[in-house]
Protein backbone atom coordinates (compact mmCIF):
# COMPACT_ATOMS: atom_id res chain seq x y z
CA UNK A 1 0.00 0.00 0.00
CA UNK A 2 1.41 3.37 -0.66
CA UNK A 3 1.56 5.85 1.81
CA UNK A 4 2.60 8.74 -0.55
CA UNK A 5 5.68 9.77 -1.53
CA UNK A 6 7.44 11.68 1.45
CA UNK A 7 7.61 8.39 3.70
CA UNK A 8 10.22 7.04 1.24
CA UNK A 9 12.05 10.38 0.35
CA UNK A 10 12.20 12.78 3.28
CA UNK A 11 14.56 11.28 6.12
CA UNK A 12 15.24 13.01 9.41
CA UNK A 13 17.86 15.51 9.47
CA UNK A 14 19.87 17.97 11.53
CA UNK A 15 19.51 21.86 12.31
CA UNK A 16 22.19 23.34 13.90
CA UNK A 17 24.24 20.03 14.56
CA UNK A 18 20.90 19.10 16.54
CA UNK A 19 18.77 15.91 15.05
CA UNK A 20 14.94 17.22 14.01
CA UNK A 21 13.15 15.05 16.65
CA UNK A 22 14.70 17.48 19.44
CA UNK A 23 13.26 20.86 17.93
CA UNK A 24 9.98 19.14 17.04
CA UNK A 25 9.44 18.68 21.10
CA UNK A 26 11.22 22.43 22.14
CA UNK A 27 8.17 24.00 19.44
CA UNK A 28 5.99 22.18 21.22
CA UNK A 29 7.05 22.65 24.42
CA UNK A 30 7.34 26.41 23.40
CA UNK A 31 3.89 26.17 21.97
CA UNK A 32 2.58 24.88 25.07
CA UNK A 33 3.79 27.30 27.13
CA UNK A 34 2.52 30.52 25.34
CA UNK A 35 -0.65 29.09 24.90
CA UNK A 36 -1.25 28.97 29.04
CA UNK A 37 0.70 32.59 29.24
CA UNK A 38 -1.80 33.86 27.04
CA UNK A 39 -4.37 31.94 29.18
CA UNK A 40 -3.06 33.80 32.29
CA UNK A 41 -3.14 37.02 31.39
CA UNK A 42 -6.13 37.01 29.57
CA UNK A 43 -8.25 35.66 32.26
CA UNK A 44 -11.29 33.26 31.87
CA UNK A 45 -13.86 35.67 29.76
CA UNK A 46 -12.20 36.95 26.95
CA UNK A 47 -12.86 34.83 23.91
CA UNK A 48 -15.95 32.57 25.51
CA UNK A 49 -19.64 33.34 24.02
CA UNK A 50 -22.24 33.02 26.47
CA UNK A 51 -19.23 32.61 29.73
CA UNK A 52 -22.36 33.18 32.00
CA UNK A 53 -21.84 34.11 36.01
CA UNK A 54 -20.95 32.43 38.96
CA UNK A 55 -23.34 33.77 41.66
CA UNK A 56 -25.61 32.07 44.54
CA UNK A 57 -28.07 29.80 42.65
CA UNK A 58 -31.51 27.45 43.47
CA UNK A 59 -32.67 24.58 41.54
CA UNK A 60 -35.67 27.26 40.61
CA UNK A 61 -33.03 30.03 39.30
CA UNK A 62 -29.80 28.50 37.90
CA UNK A 63 -27.43 30.70 36.04
CA UNK A 64 -27.29 30.45 31.93
CA UNK A 65 -24.09 30.26 30.13
CA UNK A 66 -20.94 27.99 30.25
CA UNK A 67 -19.85 28.66 33.63
CA UNK A 68 -23.56 28.84 35.17
CA UNK A 69 -24.27 25.15 33.71
CA UNK A 70 -20.61 23.89 34.99
CA UNK A 71 -22.26 25.80 38.62
CA UNK A 72 -25.49 23.37 38.02
CA UNK A 73 -24.17 20.48 37.84
CA UNK A 74 -21.40 21.50 40.64
CA UNK A 75 -24.04 22.38 43.00
CA UNK A 76 -26.69 19.94 42.32
CA UNK A 77 -24.79 16.65 40.97
CA UNK A 78 -28.19 15.93 38.00
CA UNK A 79 -29.23 16.96 34.97
CA UNK A 80 -31.29 19.89 34.77
CA UNK A 81 -35.02 19.01 35.29
CA UNK A 82 -36.81 22.25 33.45
CA UNK A 83 -36.17 22.05 29.36
CA UNK A 84 -32.82 22.53 28.52
CA UNK A 85 -34.36 25.25 25.67
CA UNK A 86 -35.20 27.71 28.04
CA UNK A 87 -31.36 28.73 29.22
CA UNK A 88 -28.21 28.92 27.21
CA UNK A 89 -26.03 26.12 26.84
CA UNK A 90 -28.04 23.70 28.57
CA UNK A 91 -28.98 22.22 25.51
CA UNK A 92 -25.61 21.60 24.53
CA UNK A 93 -24.67 17.17 25.48
CA UNK A 94 -22.75 17.44 28.97
CA UNK A 95 -19.31 15.72 29.00
CA UNK A 96 -17.79 19.20 28.90
CA UNK A 97 -19.49 20.12 31.93
CA UNK A 98 -19.83 17.45 33.96
CA UNK A 99 -15.74 17.22 33.75
CA UNK A 100 -15.96 20.81 34.38
CA UNK A 101 -17.69 20.32 38.05
CA UNK A 102 -15.71 17.59 38.88
CA UNK A 103 -12.59 19.74 38.24
CA UNK A 104 -14.39 22.24 40.34
CA UNK A 105 -15.08 19.52 42.83
CA UNK A 106 -11.03 18.74 43.55
CA UNK A 107 -9.89 22.44 43.41
CA UNK A 108 -12.90 24.36 44.71
CA UNK A 109 -14.17 21.76 47.40
CA UNK A 110 -11.53 19.91 48.47
CA UNK A 111 -8.89 22.21 48.02
CA UNK A 112 -10.57 25.46 48.81
CA UNK A 113 -9.32 27.43 45.87
CA UNK A 114 -10.93 30.45 45.33
CA UNK A 115 -13.71 30.20 42.40
CA UNK A 116 -12.49 32.21 39.64
CA UNK A 117 -9.06 30.80 40.74
CA UNK A 118 -10.36 27.32 39.89
CA UNK A 119 -12.53 28.47 36.84
CA UNK A 120 -9.10 29.99 35.34
CA UNK A 121 -7.50 27.09 36.07
CA UNK A 122 -10.33 24.97 34.32
CA UNK A 123 -9.77 27.00 31.69
CA UNK A 124 -6.23 26.49 31.53
CA UNK A 125 -6.77 22.66 31.52
CA UNK A 126 -8.04 23.33 27.58
CA UNK A 127 -4.37 24.08 26.62
CA UNK A 128 -3.86 20.64 27.52
CA UNK A 129 -6.75 19.39 25.29
CA UNK A 130 -5.72 21.55 22.47
CA UNK A 131 -1.78 19.73 22.80
CA UNK A 132 -3.18 16.54 22.77
CA UNK A 133 -5.38 17.36 19.36
CA UNK A 134 -2.09 18.80 17.81
CA UNK A 135 -0.01 15.78 18.73
CA UNK A 136 -3.20 13.53 16.90
CA UNK A 137 -2.55 16.07 14.25
CA UNK A 138 1.31 15.10 13.92
CA UNK A 139 0.40 11.48 14.44
CA UNK A 140 -2.09 12.07 11.36
CA UNK A 141 0.52 13.39 9.23
CA UNK A 142 3.19 10.41 10.31
CA UNK A 143 0.77 8.09 8.74
CA UNK A 144 0.43 10.39 5.53
CA UNK A 145 4.16 9.85 5.27
CA UNK A 146 4.97 13.53 6.37
CA UNK A 147 8.64 12.88 7.23
CA UNK A 148 11.84 15.17 8.08
CA UNK A 149 11.83 19.04 7.70
CA UNK A 150 8.05 19.21 5.56
CA UNK A 151 6.78 17.63 8.81
CA UNK A 152 8.68 20.51 10.90
CA UNK A 153 7.22 22.66 9.02
CA UNK A 154 3.59 21.45 9.44
CA UNK A 155 4.79 21.21 12.93
CA UNK A 156 5.10 25.17 12.63
CA UNK A 157 1.94 25.34 11.27
CA UNK A 158 0.24 23.00 14.21
CA UNK A 159 1.01 24.64 16.99
CA UNK A 160 1.67 28.43 15.92
CA UNK A 161 -1.87 28.80 14.08
CA UNK A 162 -4.09 31.63 15.86
CA UNK A 163 -7.09 29.38 16.54
CA UNK A 164 -5.50 27.03 18.71
CA UNK A 165 -4.43 30.19 21.08
CA UNK A 166 -8.52 31.31 20.95
CA UNK A 167 -9.86 27.45 21.66
CA UNK A 168 -7.35 27.29 25.05
CA UNK A 169 -8.37 30.21 26.02
CA UNK A 170 -12.08 29.62 25.44
CA UNK A 171 -14.27 28.41 29.05
CA UNK A 172 -16.58 26.15 26.61
CA UNK A 173 -16.35 22.85 25.20
CA UNK A 174 -14.29 23.50 21.63
CA UNK A 175 -11.38 22.38 23.26
CA UNK A 176 -12.60 19.47 24.19
CA UNK A 177 -14.71 18.71 20.89
CA UNK A 178 -11.14 19.56 18.87
CA UNK A 179 -9.54 16.94 20.88
CA UNK A 180 -12.02 14.48 20.21
CA UNK A 181 -12.22 14.74 16.51
CA UNK A 182 -8.54 14.72 16.30
CA UNK A 183 -8.16 11.63 18.75
CA UNK A 184 -11.13 10.05 16.28
CA UNK A 185 -9.40 10.84 12.68
CA UNK A 186 -5.90 9.34 14.02
CA UNK A 187 -7.68 6.62 15.58
CA UNK A 188 -9.59 5.35 12.22
CA UNK A 189 -6.11 5.83 10.57
CA UNK A 190 -4.38 2.97 13.00
CA UNK A 191 -7.12 0.95 12.70
CA UNK A 192 -7.00 0.73 9.03
CA UNK A 193 -3.53 0.05 9.04
CA UNK A 194 -3.90 -2.21 11.84
CA UNK A 195 -7.31 -4.03 11.63
CA UNK A 196 -7.26 -4.71 15.61
CA UNK A 197 -10.45 -4.84 17.44
CA UNK A 198 -9.14 -2.79 20.83
CA UNK A 199 -7.87 0.08 18.42
CA UNK A 200 -11.70 -0.12 16.76
CA UNK A 201 -13.20 0.01 20.10
CA UNK A 202 -10.97 2.45 21.18
CA UNK A 203 -12.04 4.76 18.01
CA UNK A 204 -16.01 4.03 19.43
CA UNK A 205 -15.29 5.27 22.80
CA UNK A 206 -13.12 8.95 21.25
CA UNK A 207 -16.37 8.86 19.06
CA UNK A 208 -19.39 8.40 21.49
CA UNK A 209 -17.13 10.96 23.94
CA UNK A 210 -17.15 13.20 21.71
CA UNK A 211 -20.75 13.36 20.77
CA UNK A 212 -21.26 13.75 24.08
CA UNK A 213 -19.21 16.90 24.35
CA UNK A 214 -20.99 18.42 20.87
CA UNK A 215 -22.61 17.77 18.24
CA UNK A 216 -20.27 18.32 15.69
CA UNK A 217 -18.51 15.33 15.74
CA UNK A 218 -20.58 14.45 13.59
CA UNK A 219 -18.91 15.73 10.44
CA UNK A 220 -16.32 13.47 10.73
CA UNK A 221 -18.23 10.23 10.39
CA UNK A 222 -18.60 10.28 6.76
CA UNK A 223 -14.52 10.46 6.51
CA UNK A 224 -14.36 7.34 9.00
CA UNK A 225 -17.36 5.35 7.40
CA UNK A 226 -14.89 5.75 4.15
CA UNK A 227 -12.29 3.69 6.14
CA UNK A 228 -14.40 1.33 7.59
CA UNK A 229 -16.25 0.39 3.83
CA UNK A 230 -12.86 -0.12 2.75
CA UNK A 231 -11.68 -2.14 4.78
CA UNK A 232 -14.48 -3.97 4.36
CA UNK A 233 -14.14 -4.36 0.56
CA UNK A 234 -10.62 -5.70 0.36
CA UNK A 235 -10.93 -9.02 1.82
CA UNK A 236 -8.12 -8.59 4.87
CA UNK A 237 -8.56 -11.48 6.54
CA UNK A 238 -8.67 -10.15 10.35
CA UNK A 239 -8.28 -12.16 13.61
CA UNK A 240 -11.95 -10.66 14.45
CA UNK A 241 -14.75 -10.51 11.80
CA UNK A 242 -15.38 -7.13 10.76
CA UNK A 243 -18.90 -7.48 10.76
CA UNK A 244 -18.45 -8.32 14.74
CA UNK A 245 -16.13 -5.10 14.97
CA UNK A 246 -18.33 -2.93 13.30
CA UNK A 247 -21.54 -4.19 15.34
CA UNK A 248 -19.79 -3.59 18.80
CA UNK A 249 -17.91 -0.48 17.53
CA UNK A 250 -21.78 0.78 16.60
CA UNK A 251 -22.90 -0.10 19.51
CA UNK A 252 -20.80 1.61 22.13
CA UNK A 253 -21.03 4.96 20.13
CA UNK A 254 -24.81 4.97 19.79
CA UNK A 255 -24.85 4.47 23.85
CA UNK A 256 -22.38 7.15 24.73
CA UNK A 257 -23.13 9.68 21.82
CA UNK A 258 -27.17 9.62 21.60
CA UNK A 259 -28.09 8.88 24.77
CA UNK A 260 -28.24 12.64 25.62
CA UNK A 261 -30.32 13.82 23.01
CA UNK A 262 -32.98 10.56 23.01
CA UNK A 263 -33.37 11.69 26.69
CA UNK A 264 -33.86 15.09 25.76
CA UNK A 265 -36.05 13.90 23.33
CA UNK A 266 -38.65 11.58 25.36
CA UNK A 267 -38.63 13.59 28.64
CA UNK A 268 -38.51 17.65 26.92
CA UNK A 269 -39.87 16.89 23.39
CA UNK A 270 -36.42 18.35 21.69
CA UNK A 271 -35.66 17.67 18.49
CA UNK A 272 -33.09 14.95 18.44
CA UNK A 273 -30.03 17.26 17.41
CA UNK A 274 -31.59 20.64 18.79
CA UNK A 275 -28.92 23.64 18.98
CA UNK A 276 -28.98 26.83 20.80
CA UNK A 277 -28.93 29.76 18.41
CA UNK A 278 -26.35 31.22 18.11
CA UNK A 279 -24.63 34.16 19.82
CA UNK A 280 -25.59 38.07 18.14
CA UNK A 281 -28.50 39.27 15.95
CA UNK A 282 -30.18 37.54 13.30
CA UNK A 283 -28.54 38.48 9.83
CA UNK A 284 -31.06 39.78 7.12
CA UNK A 285 -28.64 39.32 3.93
CA UNK A 286 -29.53 36.10 1.48
CA UNK A 287 -27.42 33.26 2.12
CA UNK A 288 -26.13 33.81 -1.82
CA UNK A 289 -25.08 37.02 -1.27
CA UNK A 290 -22.76 36.05 2.03
CA UNK A 291 -21.24 33.33 0.37
CA UNK A 292 -19.50 36.11 -2.23
CA UNK A 293 -16.06 36.25 -2.18
CA UNK A 294 -15.13 39.16 0.84
CA UNK A 295 -14.18 42.64 0.10
CA UNK A 296 -11.04 44.24 1.64
CA UNK A 297 -13.83 46.01 3.33
CA UNK A 298 -15.01 43.50 4.93
CA UNK A 299 -11.82 42.06 5.99
CA UNK A 300 -10.50 45.47 7.20
CA UNK A 301 -13.19 45.13 10.63
CA UNK A 302 -10.98 43.06 12.96
CA UNK A 303 -13.89 43.05 15.85
CA UNK A 304 -17.35 42.43 15.25
CA UNK A 305 -18.84 42.83 18.23
CA UNK A 306 -19.28 45.83 20.28
CA UNK A 307 -18.35 47.68 17.85
CA UNK A 308 -21.12 48.95 15.97
CA UNK A 309 -20.27 46.88 12.87
CA UNK A 310 -22.00 43.05 12.06
CA UNK A 311 -19.82 41.00 9.53
CA UNK A 312 -22.40 39.10 6.96
CA UNK A 313 -20.28 38.00 4.75
CA UNK A 314 -19.24 33.97 5.78
CA UNK A 315 -15.57 33.91 4.52
CA UNK A 316 -14.25 37.46 5.42
CA UNK A 317 -15.90 36.42 9.42
CA UNK A 318 -14.57 32.74 9.03
CA UNK A 319 -11.02 34.87 7.97
CA UNK A 320 -11.46 37.31 11.00
CA UNK A 321 -11.96 34.75 14.00
CA UNK A 322 -9.02 32.38 12.86
CA UNK A 323 -6.93 35.43 14.07
CA UNK A 324 -8.79 37.43 16.82
CA UNK A 325 -12.11 36.03 17.92
CA UNK A 326 -15.07 38.34 19.97
CA UNK A 327 -13.29 40.22 22.83
CA UNK A 328 -9.83 37.29 23.02
CA UNK A 329 -7.42 40.48 22.16
CA UNK A 330 -7.15 44.10 22.64
CA UNK A 331 -7.66 46.13 19.56
CA UNK A 332 -7.69 49.95 21.06
CA UNK A 333 -3.91 50.64 19.99
CA UNK A 334 -2.93 51.27 16.41
CA UNK A 335 0.12 49.14 17.15
CA UNK A 336 -1.94 45.95 17.70
CA UNK A 337 -4.48 46.65 15.01
CA UNK A 338 -1.40 46.28 12.67
CA UNK A 339 -0.10 43.58 14.06
CA UNK A 340 -3.25 41.65 13.76
CA UNK A 341 -3.39 42.74 10.44
CA UNK A 342 -0.48 41.45 8.81
CA UNK A 343 -1.14 38.04 10.98
CA UNK A 344 -4.44 38.02 8.66
CA UNK A 345 -3.09 38.64 5.45
CA UNK A 346 -0.29 35.96 6.07
CA UNK A 347 -2.81 33.87 7.31
CA UNK A 348 -4.83 34.33 4.64
CA UNK A 349 -2.13 33.86 1.88
CA UNK A 350 -1.08 30.50 4.17
CA UNK A 351 -4.68 29.10 3.28
CA UNK A 352 -4.57 29.61 0.10
CA UNK A 353 -1.04 28.05 -0.85
CA UNK A 354 -1.90 24.92 1.44
CA UNK A 355 -5.38 24.37 -0.82
CA UNK A 356 -3.24 24.99 -3.72
CA UNK A 357 -0.47 22.35 -2.54
CA UNK A 358 -3.46 19.61 -1.22
CA UNK A 359 -5.43 19.46 -4.62
CA UNK A 360 -1.67 18.84 -6.37
CA UNK A 361 -1.05 16.08 -3.59
CA UNK A 362 -4.40 14.51 -4.79
CA UNK A 363 -4.17 15.03 -8.46
CA UNK A 364 -0.65 13.63 -8.24
CA UNK A 365 -0.95 10.14 -6.94
CA UNK A 366 1.30 10.71 -3.91
CA UNK A 367 -0.87 9.01 -1.89
CA UNK A 368 -3.26 5.34 -2.10
CA UNK A 369 -6.62 6.03 -3.29
CA UNK A 370 -8.15 5.56 0.11
CA UNK A 371 -6.06 8.12 1.56
CA UNK A 372 -7.20 10.52 -1.07
CA UNK A 373 -10.77 9.69 -0.55
CA UNK A 374 -10.88 10.01 3.28
CA UNK A 375 -8.64 13.63 2.92
CA UNK A 376 -11.56 14.53 0.06
CA UNK A 377 -14.52 13.33 2.01
CA UNK A 378 -13.25 14.80 5.39
CA UNK A 379 -12.56 17.92 3.89
CA UNK A 380 -15.98 18.73 2.40
CA UNK A 381 -17.69 16.69 5.18
CA UNK A 382 -16.43 19.52 7.26
CA UNK A 383 -17.12 22.54 5.33
CA UNK A 384 -20.47 21.27 4.60
CA UNK A 385 -21.53 21.06 7.63
CA UNK A 386 -20.52 24.40 8.43
CA UNK A 387 -22.13 26.33 5.80
CA UNK A 388 -24.91 24.38 6.18
CA UNK A 389 -25.01 25.82 10.05
CA UNK A 390 -24.49 29.35 8.55
CA UNK A 391 -27.66 28.38 6.14
CA UNK A 392 -29.95 27.33 8.91
CA UNK A 393 -28.54 29.51 11.76
CA UNK A 394 -27.75 32.74 10.17
CA UNK A 395 -26.19 34.86 13.01
CA UNK A 396 -22.82 36.40 13.16
CA UNK A 397 -21.55 33.98 16.38
CA UNK A 398 -21.80 30.79 13.76
CA UNK A 399 -19.27 31.94 11.08
CA UNK A 400 -16.30 31.86 13.47
CA UNK A 401 -13.70 29.69 12.53
CA UNK A 402 -13.11 27.53 15.86
CA UNK A 403 -16.16 25.53 14.80
CA UNK A 404 -14.32 23.90 11.91
CA UNK A 405 -10.48 24.24 13.21
CA UNK A 406 -9.72 20.23 12.67
CA UNK A 407 -10.21 21.33 8.80
CA UNK A 408 -6.80 22.75 8.80
CA UNK A 409 -5.40 19.06 9.08
CA UNK A 410 -6.17 18.06 5.26
CA UNK A 411 -4.68 21.21 3.61
CA UNK A 412 -1.85 20.96 5.94
CA UNK A 413 -1.09 17.02 4.31
CA UNK A 414 -1.41 18.16 1.13
CA UNK A 415 1.51 20.79 2.76
CA UNK A 416 3.47 18.21 3.76
CA UNK A 417 3.20 15.81 0.67
CA UNK A 418 3.99 18.47 -1.72
CA UNK A 419 7.01 18.22 -2.87
CA UNK A 420 9.91 16.40 -0.56
CA UNK A 421 12.28 19.06 0.21
CA UNK A 422 15.49 18.14 -1.97
CA UNK A 423 16.37 18.44 -5.68
CA UNK A 424 14.35 15.84 -6.78
CA UNK A 425 11.23 17.99 -6.43
CA UNK A 426 10.02 19.63 -9.83
CA UNK A 427 10.10 24.01 -10.29
CA UNK A 428 6.40 24.30 -9.09
CA UNK A 429 6.48 21.98 -6.42
CA UNK A 430 9.97 24.39 -5.37
CA UNK A 431 7.95 27.49 -5.91
CA UNK A 432 5.30 26.61 -3.56
CA UNK A 433 7.56 25.55 -0.67
CA UNK A 434 9.61 28.46 -0.92
CA UNK A 435 6.46 30.56 -0.68
CA UNK A 436 5.13 28.88 2.13
CA UNK A 437 8.18 28.68 4.35
CA UNK A 438 8.76 31.62 4.72
CA UNK A 439 5.38 32.76 5.57
CA UNK A 440 4.67 29.91 8.41
CA UNK A 441 7.74 31.33 10.32
CA UNK A 442 6.39 34.71 9.94
CA UNK A 443 3.39 33.18 11.47
CA UNK A 444 4.99 31.96 14.55
CA UNK A 445 6.94 34.34 15.15
CA UNK A 446 3.40 36.91 14.91
CA UNK A 447 1.26 34.60 16.63
CA UNK A 448 3.90 33.99 19.46
CA UNK A 449 4.31 37.81 20.00
CA UNK A 450 1.39 38.55 20.23
CA UNK A 451 -0.63 36.11 21.74
CA UNK A 452 2.28 35.10 24.22
CA UNK A 453 3.95 39.01 24.84
CA UNK A 454 1.72 41.46 23.37
CA UNK A 455 -1.29 41.19 24.81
Amino acid sequence: MNMGIGMANTRSRRFLGVPDEFWIAFVIIVGFFLKLVYNIEGGYIPGTVNPGVWTEITEASPNSGHIGLIQYYFTFHKLAGFDPRTLACYSNPPFYYMTGALFLEFTHRMMNWDIGIALHALQCVNVIYVLIGESMGIGILQKMGVRGRKMMVCILFLIFFPTYYLIGASLDPTAMTFMFTMLSLNTALSWFNSRRNSTLRALAIQLGLGLMTSFRLLMIIPPILILLFRAAADGRRNATPLHRQFRNAAIITSVLGLWWPIYRLIRFRVPLFYMDKPYGEMLQERFSARLRPPTLAQLSHLHTVNGGYRESNIWAQTFKTAVVDFHSLDVSTAATRAVITILLVITILICIISHIMLVYTLLSNRLDRVYCRFIAVGYLSMLGFYLLGCWRYPYTGMMNFKTIAPILIFPLIGTGLCGTGDSQDNVFEKMLEKFIGPLLFMMSVLSAFLFGYYY
